[in-house]
């Protein structure tokens, strides 16, 4: 998702600019399309034309049934890029431990309160070599409350309101697209509305190195509840094993994504678009898909 802002942005750089983030430009909002009321009116009236390729992170579903009940439904194309849940959340999880917990002190002052409480329950550990913290915290703290990344589920988007919506208003050009196929739509994007974006794009955000982890190559680990048969300690498990360990019980053992209700509907969608070739399949309200 964050390497297709980036290319909108750069797609649509004679709105918003080449140069510095600019706060006053509704073009530089984050994720605007979540704040309707702070950022639609000024996305419409800043200029004359406004940008025809916008890209945002959804954060909760009402911004995508807007898109469908009042998008111009012959002239807009919705693009829904599509991740499975569980590998999505599982990313999620390794995601903040990486970038929020184990380097939060880079950003510490930009942080709310309410993660600087829940920080200090981890008991963290943080040294130019390692971050450790304590597993049972990190999990009834971050994971099981759905904090931040982990709580940006599928399930919020495609609910069945969604579904009804798709029933009722019968959207023309609503696409899902699978996210291992971003390139190959980034490139199909720019040959419509910006020739001049070379092909860079990658499926992931390329990281930017912080210069301790250059120095030092600092790695991360989850302290378990359990001892480590050879030491008698609470094991210490890198947070990828210790994910790729924790895939196949996590969900259903903390209970993790909410709403069994119209799931049917995107489990049919997900066939279809496995199915396809070029992984991407059109909503089609008559034959479903």
């Amino acid at each position: 998702g964050t390497s297709l802002k980036e290319f909108a942005m750069e797609c649509m750089s004679e709105h918003v600019g080449n140069g510095e983030y600019n706060a006053t430009n509704p073009y530089h909002r984050d994720n605007f399309i979540n704040t309707p009321d702070k950022t639609l009116f000024p996305f419409l009236t800043k200029e004359l034309n406004p940008p025809k390729l916008v890209a945002s992170h959804l954060l909760k579903g009402e911004p995508l049934l807007d898109l469908i009940r009042y998008s111009s439904p012959r002239k807009t194309l919705i693009i829904y890029v599509y991740r499975d849940e569980t590998e999505r959340m599982l990313s999620s999880i390794r995601y903040i431990v990486d970038k929020r917990i184990c380097n939060v002190d880079k950003d510490a002052a930009a942080m709310p309160t309410k993660w600087h409480l829940r920080l200090s329950k981890l008991k963290r550990r943080v040294n130019r070599r390692q971050c450790i913290i304590e597993e049972e915290p990190f999990l009834s703290e971050f994971v099981q409350r759905n904090f931040t990344e982990v709580g940006f589920s599928i399930a919020r988007h495609l609910t069945c309101d969604f579904w009804q919506e798709v029933q009722e208003t019968a959207p023309p050009s609503l696409l899902f697209v699978h996210y291992s196929e971003l390139n190959h739509m980034q490139e199909a994007l720019a040959k419509q509305y910006c020739p001049h974006v070379t092909s860079k794009q990658q499926n992931t955000r390329p990281e930017k190195k912080e210069e301790s982890d250059l120095l030092t190559a600092r790695e991360n680990f989850i302290k378990t509840s359990y001892n480590d048969t050879t030491t008698g300690r609470p094991a210490l498990v890198p947070i990828g094993d210790w994910v790729k360990a924790k895939r196949g019980a996590i969900e259903f053992s903390l209970k993790l994504v909410s709403g069994g209700s119209c799931k049917r509907e995107t489990r049919l969608m997900e066939e279809a678009m496995m199915s396809c070739p070029d992984k991407l399949v059109k909503v089609n309200v008559a034959t479903k898909w």
